[in-house]
């Protein structure tokens, strides 16, 4: 037998340690060259192993006395993730910068959020769209992880090179991780030994592309009793009882073999995900239910939303878009008494759990509802017309006073068929004139001559709005915010219980902020406001704010058929083959 020629036709895997020099070696030569690193870190078993690589190349090269530009950890956080994944995440970056002190290395950490009006709370919670349920679009992903991590890797990748040569991004994609990550991965022309550029003119490095999970896994393993970052003990245990075992090796077969999850592709990913049936919450509550039972609410809260999208009962039906002075009437978003049901409900929760934190002795795992998105989201529900002023603070004062507003009970419709849609004319602007918009008759009227009477700028669409102090981004100050919810409370509740003889009634808890200075609004979101304003006030008009039952809306509406040409032109794509109303598109 030719042996020679056998072994020629064997391509043999690389061992662990040839790998491991193999990366340390191509990290070291960025380190080295002064390039500054970015490494995406996730809290995964790969982003850790990037992490823990890049960390030691550092050491060890500062230890030889070489310059070694500054390292930056960046996470993204959607603010509704596994909560032991954001805590292990806290726990992780505190270590890398123990290790980096301890070893004089440049490192900063950094997490990104997006931006409030992309958020879960303000955007289901707040009336502009559903979850992202699964068959329907992806969303979340984008504006929950790939826009805010996007945005500040730009950021950081431009401070970094300031100051001289492009930073490097160091990713832990793999090879064998799936036949359509590897198609990807060689398509973009990733490699493990040098930096390549992406479309976006980025240096990106993928030092783990020849590993295999195995590989991962027995490295992150061998952390113990070594001079690296972390041990990565807490890592497996999160993979071992994502999958309800102790070994983490068997989690990662199990999940292998289960059905891939859609969406992001997350292995434990966000509690309110409805792009796919993320079970390793499931798991870890089933396994150790002293250790994760206080997370059974989030499962509960997920059941909720996943069994509401069926249910047209819990849809408001005016739709939000115009075209040609109509807008739709069918099932769009949830509708008022369902949002108030979760809202509270996830405020109650949040209660809970800081209550059985302060008698165990630790920190709240979860805050469904921080103070920032409290006073956005009060803001936002008065502006879209599906809330009462100050609703939110006076079920807060309820709450801290012990009452606990349970979860909606799922519900029981799993199938249904749409209606045809029906339109209403709500006209140009819906039916505006110049007091429609950001701004108020009343107060502008109380303050005629004073210096507080608000300047009139002309938006975009031509509409007259108040002048307001825009940034980047929609943001609260945090500390408006505390005081707010714990020097103002009780005028907050008395003037939720009073709106309705208040000279601007419904409208009177957004103005108030606007008056307030809180929240700060992006440059962009005026113009995008003062359209929601002018929504809003058509709908009160006609009766279709608030708890208006959604046969209010039909009643007021008319069939496809009833459109004039242009109408019917513009909303073609909502035609119907009932009472023949395809047959008209022609006409």
């Amino acid at each position: 037998m030719n042996l020679d020629l056998f072994e020629s036709t064997i391509e043999l895997r690389p061992s662990l340690a040839r790998l491991q020099a193999e990366a340390l070696l191509a990290i070291t030569r960025v380190l080295a060259a002064g390039h500054p690193v970015v490494v995406a870190y996730s809290a995964g078993k790969d982003s850790t192993a990037c992490v823990a690589l890049a960390l030691q190349a550092a050491r060890d090269l500062v230890a030889k006395g070489t310059n070694v530009q500054r390292i930056v950890v960046l996470n993204n956080d959607t603010r509704v993730e596994n909560p032991k994944i954001r805590s292990l995440v806290g726990s992780e970056m505190e270590k890398m910068r123990a290790f980096a002190r301890r070893h004089g290395i440049q490192l900063v950490t950094h997490v990104a959020e997006p931006g409030l009006l992309s958020t879960f709370q303000l955007k289901v919670l707040g009336g502009r769209g559903l979850p992202s349920y699964a068959a329907g679009n992806t969303d979340c992903s984008v504006d929950l992880k790939v826009t805010p991590g996007r945005r500040a890797r730009r950021d950081l990748l431009s401070r970094l090179a300031a100051g001289g040569k492009p930073a490097v991004t160091i990713i832990g994609t793999r090879l064998d991780e799936s036949a359509r990550r590897k198609a990807n991965m060689l398509a973009r022309g990733e490699r493990h030994d040098v930096p390549v550029e992406n479309a976006n003119g980025e240096l990106v490095l993928s030092p783990l592309a020849r590993w295999s999970s195995d590989d991962v896994f027995e490295y992150l393993g061998g952390l113990a009793g070594v001079d690296a970052f972390t041990d990565a003990a807490d890592v497996l245990r999160i993979y071992a009882h994502s999958a309800g075992t102790s070994c983490a090796v068997v989690a990662e077969s199990i999940l292998n073999g289960a059905k891939a999850k859609g969406g992001c592709g997350a292995r434990t990913g966000c509690w309110t995900c409805q792009q796919a049936v993320d079970r390793s919450l499931q798991a870890m509550v089933d396994y150790d239910d002293a250790a994760y039972g206080n997370l059974r609410p989030l499962l509960e809260a997920n059941a909720v939303l996943s069994a509401a999208r069926m249910d047209l009962s819990l849809r408001h039906w005016v739709g939000r878009t115009s075209r040609a002075g109509y807008v739709a009437v069918e099932p769009d978003v949830f509708a008022y008494p369902f949002i108030r049901a979760l809202t509270r409900a996830f405020m109650s929760i949040d209660e809970d759990e800081r209550q059985l934190a302060q008698q165990q002795g630790r920190a709240p795992a979860f805050e469904i509802m921080p103070l920032d998105i409290l006073v956005a989201l009060d803001f936002v529900q008065g502006l879209q017309g599906i809330a009462a002023p100050f609703q939110i603070w006076a079920d807060l004062d309820a709450i801290r006073k012990g009452q606990r507003f349970a979860l909606p009970p799922p519900s029981s419709v799993r199938a249904t068929t749409l209606p045809p849609t029906r339109f209403i004319e709500v006209g140009p602007e819906w039916e505006s004139d110049a007091w429609s918009g950001l701004r108020s008759a009343w107060f502008e009227a109380l303050t005629e001559g004073a210096p507080c009477q608000p300047e009139l700028v002309t938006l975009k669409s031509g509409q007259p709005a108040w002048r307001l102090a825009t940034q980047k981004g929609l943001d609260v100050d945090m500390e408006v915010a505390v005081f707010l919810a714990e020097e103002m409370l009780p005028e907050l509740v008395a003037k939720h219980h009073e709106w309705r003889t208040h000279p601007e009634g419904q409208l009177s808890g957004w103005q108030w902020y606007l008056g307030l200075g809180t929240p700060t609004l992006d440059h962009s979101h005026q113009e995008y406001l003062d359209h929601m304003a002018r929504r809003t006030r058509w709908k009160m008009r006609r009766g279709l704010a608030l708890d208006a039952p959604h046969t209010a809306a039909i009643a007021q509406s008319v069939p496809f058929s009833s459109l004039p040409a242009s109408a019917r032109a513009a909303w073609a794509h909502r035609a119907s083959s009932e009472g023949c109303q395809l047959d008209l598109l022609a006409a």
